[in-house]
């Protein structure tokens, strides 16, 4: 967010998406590893949340937020594999 604030406040998005980007989709694998384990070593977003979903209805009989389904698919299909922000190039 930190980033997202500087880029706004100085006009300068364009040099700084990408680890914008990187920062919250890495951010939002490791919370749900944090969840649901390595799942050997997957980079996998829709499969870690399917975990997630699973251990979520198991555990507490409820159903993660749509807003934070739709943030997961959404960073899965732009970056599968969590390589494509990565690096400038």
């Amino acid at each position: 967010d930190m980033l997202v604030d500087t880029a706004i406040k100085d006009n300068n998005g364009y040099e700084v998406i990408y680890p914008i980007i990187y920062n919250y989709r890495h951010a939002t694998e490791l919370y749900l590893k944090s969840f649901v384990g390595t799942l050997d070593h997957t980079h996998s977003l829709m499969r870690l949340y399917n975990k997630f979903k699973e251990l979520t209805q198991e555990h507490f009989r409820a159903n993660p937020s749509e807003w934070f389904e739709s943030i997961v698919k959404t960073l899965d299909e732009f970056d599968p594999e969590g390589t494509a922000f990565r690096y400038g190039t």
